[in-house]
């Protein structure tokens, strides 16, 4: 009996081994089984090569997710073509890469994406902003924007005149000193344009706020207001238009508060070339015509271009017009104005370092228009005459080290001569007036 017990202890002690033995299996099992558990899944990948947009829209749907993204960054950067087995953590690195955008925030449902905030560097200083208004660095970058009227615009726009083409400008306002604003304004001189002159006012800030340029010269303001008159320029001998439509008073002086406009005269010409133009009214009056001559030779090392420009509007009165009926009938609408110039340029290079040019712009003009505000005030008829001339002779020698000298000389003037008549009273009044620029 005691070997019985002693048998059956033995049995007991085996048994609870077995069962030991048993538990550390089971846990052995589960121990390795845990990280197939934890693993994550993996996904069917194919997206071609397109923006980072569309590809994450791809990735949201081939991997059933929601994704938020700033969609006006993500579809300027290119996603290269993914395919494969990917996790969502695998491709979306892959996407993301060149895009500047990182996981803001995501869980089970939703990933959202943010721009990249670039840490500043430690113990870096502030950047302190400076801002240009002009310089004088030869082949700096202009800081304000420049408008270029280039020769086929010229031809394309159908104008006959350069004063056209610039108040045909947006940027510029055709009202004050120009055609057709004659004693409209009688009570304020800077809005009337007595003189038939054609001026340039950028933004409506003036005519004296812009400032002229003739091949980069100043121009003498015009004999009976301050500002340039550039009816005289001829059209066909314009290369180009430049209009600074920024103010420019750093460089240029307080005369380019509104802006600069340079009128650039062809050189690189050879041949002649004859225009003529003639215009009426529909209801009759204000009739034009315009005639022009340019001829040129251009050569290997000079050049020289000469062209001529006349033109002539007739008198428009309040008789020619049913909505003036009850005006006097010799008032003046539109005034008559005729006007000549002449222009002539030439240049040579006489060696490798040393050039020079010449250029000179001659031009006169003539209007002339009655007043008369009621049929029992006194008739009075104005009459202006305006002379003008510009001339540079410029020399530009190459000296060493890149260094350039430019030598330039400059002469402008304008005179005015007004007349007013009393024709009931036999009085006339003379006044004459000028502007010179050296």
């Amino acid at each position: 009996m005691g070997q019985g017990e002693k048998m059956k202890r033995v049995s007991h002690r085996s048994f609870r081994s077995s069962v030991s033995m048993a538990a550390v299996a089971l846990a052995t099992v589960l121990v390795c089984a845990s990280p197939a558990v934890a693993q994550a899944p993996k996904y069917k990948i194919d997206i071609p090569a397109e923006n980072a947009a569309k590809a994450l829209n791809d990735f949201a749907r081939q991997t059933d997710i929601q994704i938020i993204f700033p969609y006006e960054v993500a579809e300027k950067s290119h996603v290269p073509a993914l395919k494969g087995e990917f996790t969502r953590e695998e491709a979306l690195a892959v996407i993301l890469r060149e895009t500047g955008l990182e996981v803001g925030s995501q869980n089970d449902k939703i990933i959202s994406l943010r721009v990249v905030v670039k840490k500043p560097n430690a113990g870096a200083e502030d950047v302190v902003e400076v801002v240009v208004t002009g310089t004088h660095i030869r082949g700096g970058n202009p800081t304000s924007p420049v408008h270029t009227i280039t020769r086929k615009d010229i031809e394309q726009s159908g104008y006959s005149q350069i004063g056209d083409v610039m108040r045909a400008l947006p940027e510029n306002f055709a009202g004050g000193q120009n055609p057709g604003v004659v004693a409209a304004a009688a009570t304020n001189v800077n809005n009337a344009n007595f003189s038939s002159a054609s001026t340039v006012n950028l933004r409506g800030l003036g005519s004296d706020a812009t400032l002229v340029l003739l091949n980069g010269h100043r121009m003498a303001a015009d004999g009976h207001f301050q500002a340039s008159d550039i009816s005289g320029v001829p059209l066909g001998a314009v290369q180009r238009v430049e209009v600074m439509t920024d103010g420019a008073s750093a460089i240029y002086g307080s005369d380019a508060i509104a802006g600069v406009t340079n009128i650039v005269l062809r050189k690189n010409y050879s041949g002649s070339e004859v225009s003529a133009r003639a215009g009426v009214s529909s209801e009759g009056g204000a009739s034009e015509q315009t005639w022009s001559l340019l001829s040129g030779v251009n050569t290997l090392n000079s050049y020289i271009l000469g062209s001529v420009e006349v033109s002539r509007q007739a008198e428009m009165t309040a008789a020619d017009r049913d909505f003036t009926a009850a005006a006097p009938p010799n008032y003046s609408l539109m005034p008559y104005m005729k006007r000549a110039s002449a222009f002539i340029g030439a240049g040579h290079e006489l060696n490798d370092r040393l050039s020079v040019t010449f250029d000179a712009l001659l031009s006169e003009r003539k209007t002339r228009y009655t007043v008369q505000y009621s049929s029992s005030a006194p008739e009075s008829v104005i009459s202006f005459q305006t002379p003008s001339y510009s001339t540079a002779l410029t020399f530009d020698v190459k000296l060493p080290r890149d260094w350039n000298l430019h030598l330039t000389g400059v002469a402008s003037g304008s005179r005015n001569s007004n007349q007013v008549k009393y024709p009931a009273f036999g009085i006339s009044l003379d006044n004459i007036t000028k502007n010179t620029l050296r």
